[in-house]
This record gives structure tokens, C-alpha cells and sequence, in this order.
């Protein structure tokens, strides 16, 4: 059975969570929908964590990352299978964006690296969106 939650981690999911939900409505009014479950987890100062989604060829989508108050740099990176960087936003704030266009159906890995977290470790949350 997991732990249970404090009140200040419910309310940094939600913060996390509710950023993504934005996302979403306003990529939806673009005609993108939400491909995979959203992915909400925590990294300390200067940590990165790998995980991986499966996408499809020749479908566009939109990667983001946002994070809880604590955090103002957040950054992705996406690599194919023969682990090349095929899209990244390393830049100074704490909602990367990438779009991906894969040139193959298969499993690609996603960076995401906590670069400025001011109240150790900051909650995170990456959606994905495809048309």
C-alpha cells in the first residue's frame, strides 16, 4: 500500500495536475487530444529523470512539462531509439514545450531535468498530445 499523501503534496499535484489540464484545453482548441496518461512525479535541485512513451509515425505531437510554485527551471529532452536528441527546450523557465514528428512508430525516451527547484524536491508533470 503507498503512503499516504501530506495536504502539501496533495496541493503540489494539483497545482501540477491543473497546469496540465490548461494544456490541454488550449492544445485542444488546436485539434489535439491527450495520447497518454499524464505523467506527475517529483525531482530534487539538479536531479533528471528517463522515462519512455511509445509514439507513432507520422502523428505530430506536443510534449510539455510544467512544475509546482517551487520550481522556475524545468527542461526536456527526446531521444529516438538510437538515443539521438531529436527534440529539446533547455531554456531558463519552468514550462518546456517540444513537438515531435516521429519518422517511425517505436519507443522514445524522455529527460527531464529539474534545473532550478527552490524547496527540494518540486513536483513536476509532463502531457503529451498528439494530432
Amino acid at each position: 500500500m503507498a503512503p499516504a499523501q501530506t495536504s502539501s503534496q496533495t496541493q503540489y499535484v494539483v497545482q501540477v495536475r491543473r497546469q496540465l489540464n490548461g494544456a490541454r484545453d488550449l492544445l485542444g482548441a488546436r485539434g489535439f487530444e491527450k495520447t497518454h496518461d499524464y505523467k506527475i512525479a517529483t525531482l530534487a535541485n539538479g536531479g533528471a529523470k528517463s522515462s519512455t512513451l511509445d509514439l507513432q509515425k507520422g502523428m505530430q505531437y506536443v510534449i510539455i512539462g510544467v512544475c509546482d510554485k517551487d520550481c522556475s527551471d524545468l527542461d526536456i529532452k527526446v531521444y529516438d531509439e538510437n538515443d539521438r536528441v531529436i527534440a529539446t527546450d533547455t531554456s531558463a523557465d519552468d514550462k518546456p514545450l517540444v513537438t515531435v514528428t516521429p519518422r517511425w512508430t517505436g519507443e522514445f525516451r524522455i529527460l527531464v531535468s529539474m534545473y532550478k527547484c527552490g524547496n527540494s524536491p518540486c513536483y513536476y508533470g509532463i502531457g503529451v498530445f498528439g494530432q
